[in-house]
């Protein structure tokens, strides 16, 4: 008897009640996949809410520093493609602003001034 001939009798003779073999349900099956995408889903949105800061650093202090929003030493204040090749970036770090040209030649300081004052609003609770 051939292989293919094995998988047709067993496809024959499987029972005609939703299940496939060893018992397992389709539905069993459909059910465990949804679950697994609502949670990968819960995870992202949680780790977006975390990273950007709306929910408070103590609730998220079993983070690794890389993701704890309140560890962080560099802020991205804006960042502007001016070619297809080139970027201007605008970032604060320990207390001054920068201003700085990235491209394929390299990265250029163009300005640096000290940082304005964060509004109470961007301060974490």
């Amino acid at each position: 008897m051939t292989i293919w001939n094995s998988m047709a009798l067993r496809a024959a003779t499987a029972p005609d009640d939703g299940t496939l073999g060893a018992g397992l349900s389709l539905w069993r099956i459909f059910g465990a996949w949804l679950l697994c995408i609502a949670i990968a889903v819960a995870l992202i949105l949680l780790l977006r809410r975390i990273r950007s800061g709306r929910i408070p650093t103590r609730a998220a202090s079993f983070l690794p520093r890389a993701l704890n929003p309140s560890t962080r030493q560099i802020a991205i204040v804006e960042t502007r493609r001016i070619n297809p090749s080139a970027d201007l970036c605008i970032f604060d770090y320990a207390g001054e602003r920068y201003l700085v040209a990235v491209g394929p030649g390299g990265t250029t300081l163009l300005d640096r001034s000290a940082a304005p004052p964060a509004a109470p609003e961007d301060l974490p609770a």
